[in-house]
């Protein structure tokens, strides 16, 4: 039985669950859009020790080669989802993260910091999206591209099983004998180039490797504040993105459980 042909009731308990879902995740965006309202932005010169709102232009020295599309840029996080089947239905299943790069300088007109992107929140669009197969019957589909994929998709299956992995399998990483992962997959990659601009939410600290007065202060993901966000859209214009999301997922996500669950009681004769 394909989940198409199962009782409406069914349809009614997914919809009240993500419902919820999307209610108590609009909290999260809701926490995360008054840290970033309450948080003035300043001028790199400026900025003081603790959560900051920086915007300007990204730049380095060192860069890296992202592993999908090849771009040359000072981070990068490849988001793999696969597809999970369920008869005639299914959808796209989070299946690992690979991210890396180097420290990169942000700067405006008054001066420069250093960042360390790890653990952030990009809230950008994605550098490029491609799929690849390898599927039991109908083997590895495409050209060798996919090929390429899937083998990067093992290397990263093999290093971890949880979490975010940081590590160089960009560049000129050893070839490893491997059977490949088997099934359809998409991936998603984010690059932060150099020459771009950003606004930054996050911690400023005091770089304890400082070189010159460039990069004394480092931003990066603090410890007791959670929130650290790099966007490519101008403050406010990220403030205006984050209160429509809030709006959506609380008061949509609160009124389609609420349905779904009166629905529900319905069909049960409870209500």
């Amino acid at each position: 039985m394909t989940l198409a042909s199962t009782d409406p009731a069914v349809w009614m308990i997914f919809g009240f669950g993500f419902g919820l879902f999307s209610f108590f995740r609009g909290f999260k965006i809701y926490r995360e859009y008054r840290v970033v309202e309450d948080t003035p932005q300043a001028p790199l010169r400026s900025v003081a020790m603790g959560l900051v709102s920086v915007r300007g232009t990204a730049s380095g020295a060192e860069q890296v080669t992202s592993p999908v599309s090849r771009t040359t840029c000072c981070y990068y996080r490849v988001e793999i989802e696969k597809w999970q089947s369920d008869g005639r239905s299914g959808h796209w299943k989070h299946y690992r993260t690979h991210a890396g790069g180097v420290r990169f300088l942000l700067t405006d007109p008054s001066g420069s910091a250093l960042v360390d992107a790890s653990g952030a929140e990009l809230d950008f669009e994605p550098t490029c999206e491609r799929r690849a197969k390898n599927t039991l019957f109908f083997g590895i589909g495409g050209d060798t591209g996919e090929l390429e994929l899937l083998n990067y998709i093992t290397r990263v299956s093999a290093v971890t099983t949880t979490g975010p992995v940081t590590l160089g399998l960009a560049d000129g990483s050893p070839s490893v004998d491997l059977p490949l992962v088997h099934g359809s997959f998409r991936l998603k990659e984010f690059c932060i180039v150099p020459g771009r601009n950003y606004t930054i939410t996050g911690t400023c600290t005091e770089n304890p490797e400082a070189r010159d007065e460039h990069d004394r202060n480092l931003i990066l993901k603090g410890l007791n504040e959670p929130t650290y966000l790099i966007s490519e859209k101008p403050l406010a214009a990220l403030e205006s993105r984050l209160r429509g999301r809030v709006v959506l997922m609380v008061f949509g996500g609160g009124a389609l459980s609420a349905v779904c669950l009166g629905l529900l009681l319905v069909r049960l004769h409870l209500w």
